[in-house]
């Protein structure tokens, strides 16, 4: 029963590890690498997990007395594809096993280290540059104060006797390599050297660099009067001027930042035929195991000695892939309570999210609330709106109506995308808009979900043009 639950909380990644695990510590149980081709029609009809009919769904207890010489199959395989491929004749790994390192594209402290050796430079100020390239953060800029670089660079190399004027010289070097705006110490200083390295030099440039350097408040204050009069223009000339600035990267790194992006593989696939929704296992992550025949056999012709160990395996192989096979029932089960009860969300999207907790779930599917919490966790669910973790559907009542916090969200995201730019929708307008439509929420709930969905207050929001 422990194991069993066990089995039931794995994310994808637990469960391979476990299986994994099995597979190493007990002979009985084997990868079933050539299930399909193997499977007679009653397999085809019921091998699946979680895909027969629900009088099939209990395993009768005589069936663990039953003869193993046919092989248990559990149509879920975990096998890397590439294991069929690796040794074709055709693959020539010697001349193809640095392919991928050469095309990839070059880190951004690679691309600004190759402009810096194309300058004359001594290998002291090229150490430097190494430095200074190692202190940008992910957006290109250099935000760590010089004389801490400094600090650093002369306790790293004291008989160099560096100067803070020598680190401000071979800063300046980097800022003028590629990207523009690179290393630059503000979003000030980087859009002034994007603007200088813009060709042809537009009539605003002029205007903008001045504004940058010492009246960038005014920018974030939205005072186009103040600026059209301090700088003798209109006001059309200053939107004029913003309108440039869109042209401008304020993250210089952007373009070659690798973040690593988490692939999650869905557990359940809801499709739509229609207004029917159906819903599926995602036959991919279903790991294929089987009861290993000679070994099956063995436990019954050994010795008396041997025979309790093997039997023992035996019977141990059998609960872990009856464990899988509920694992994947249940799953499916409790996903497709969890479709029924959402199913608007489905057809009509996050408004029409209704308040969903696992009681109700776990009353659907006569099963615990616990069981129900073990089932959905760190799985995913894949349908034409995207993918989500099935925790999700869970949401947590705000209202007295049936609207649940992702609902008002999605309304909250469409009265902002619809709102006119230059007059934005404070949160006590948004908290009345709201009420229009039935859901009395006070306006410090208005804000904590515009800051959950990222969206900055009216006043940042303001746009001039």
């Amino acid at each position: 029963m422990q194991n069993a639950l066990k089995i039931l909380q794995c994310s994808q990644l637990e469960l391979a590890h476990e299986v994994e695990a099995f597979l190493a510590e007990n002979m009985m149980l084997e990868q079933d690498v050539n299930s399909e081709a193997e499977m007679d029609d009653a397999a085809l009809v019921q091998g699946h997990l979680g895909v027969k009919n629900e009088q099939n769904n209990l395993t009768n207890d005589s069936s663990m007395h039953h003869s193993v010489e046919l092989d248990q199959l559990i149509p879920t395989e975990m096998i890397d594809e590439w294991a069929e491929y690796e040794d074709h004749p055709l693959l020539d790994h010697s001349e193809h096993e640095t392919f991928d390192h050469d095309a990839a594209e070059l880190s951004l402290a690679e691309h600004l280290w190759q402009q810096l050796q194309l300058l004359p430079l001594s290998e002291t100020d090229r150490w430097l540059g190494l430095v200074l390239i190692d202190a940008l953060d992910d957006n290109g800029y250099c935000t760590e104060p010089l004389e801490n670089i400094l600090a650093e660079v002369n306790a790293a190399r004291p008989d160099l006797d560096i100067t803070v004027a020598e680190l401000k010289v071979m800063l300046h070097h980097l800022q003028q390599c590629d990207p523009p705006g690179i290393g630059a110490q503000s979003l000030e200083e980087s859009l002034i050297a994007q603007i200088r390295h813009l060709h042809p030099v537009p009539i605003w440039a002029e205007m903008a660099i001045d504004v940058l350097r010492y009246h960038s408040k005014w920018l974030l204050q939205h005072d186009l009067k103040r600026i059209a009069r301090t700088y003798a223009c209109t006001e059309t000339d200053v939107i004029t001027m913003l309108e440039g600035f869109k042209g401008l990267n304020p993250y210089p790194a952007a373009a070659y930042r690798t973040d690593a992006i988490e692939t999650v593989l869905p557990d359940i696939i809801v499709t739509q035929k229609q207004a029917e929704l159906e819903v599926t296992l995602n036959e991919e992550v279903l790991p294929k195991l089987r009861i290993n025949r000679q070994y099956a056999r063995l436990a019954q012709q050994a010795k008396i000695a041997q025979r309790d160990l093997l039997r023992g395996q035996l019977t141990e192989a059998r609960f872990f892939l009856k464990s899988l096979e509920d694992r994947f029932d249940t799953l499916l089960k409790v996903a497709k309570a969890i479709v029924t009860a959402q199913a608007d969300f489905f057809l009509q999207g996050e408004r029409a999210m209704k308040v969903l907790k696992m009681q109700t779930i776990a009353e659907a599917v006569a099963l615990n609330e616990s069981t129900i919490s073990r089932a959905v966790a760190g799985k995913y669910l894949i349908c034409s709106r995207g993918t989500y973790p099935l925790s999700f559907f869970f949401s947590n009542q705000v209202t007295d109506d049936e609207a649940s916090g992702v609902a008002i969200r999605a309304i909250l995201q469409e009265l902002i995308d619809g709102e006119n730019k230059q007059k934005p929708l404070s949160d006590q307008k948004l908290q009345t808009l709201l009420a229009t439509r039935g859901h009395e929420i006070s306006r410090r709930t208005v804000a904590k979900y515009r800051d959950v969905l990222g969206i900055k207050s009216s006043t940042e929001r303001k746009q001039l043009v």
